[in-house]
């Protein structure tokens, strides 16, 4: 028996998850007295950082020897943090 195409409407991401899942972490935080958000990324993720740096994360260091022993040991750790006081 033939199967029928079926048209299927484009896959829509929430409008925005990245902003939504900072600000529960930062909520969480500052209930238990965090005064502090850090974040790792990679020195490839660009959109990542700048997306961060628009939620109000800044650029607090960089590692560039932490995947040394990973396949991707030609890329480095991004550290990122955001005061929550």
């Amino acid at each position: 028996m033939a199967r029928a195409a079926r048209a299927l409407a484009p896959v829509r991401r929430p409008a925005a998850p990245p902003r939504r899942a900072a600000a529960a972490v930062e909520a969480h935080g500052t209930t238990l007295g965090a005064s502090t958000v850090w974040l790792e990324t990679t020195s490839v993720n660009v959109p990542g950082v700048e997306a961060y740096g628009r939620l109000g994360y800044l650029l607090c260091g960089a590692d560039v020897t932490v995947y040394d022993t990973l396949p991707y040991a030609d890329e480095a750790a991004i550290y990122l943090s955001k005061s929550l006081t």
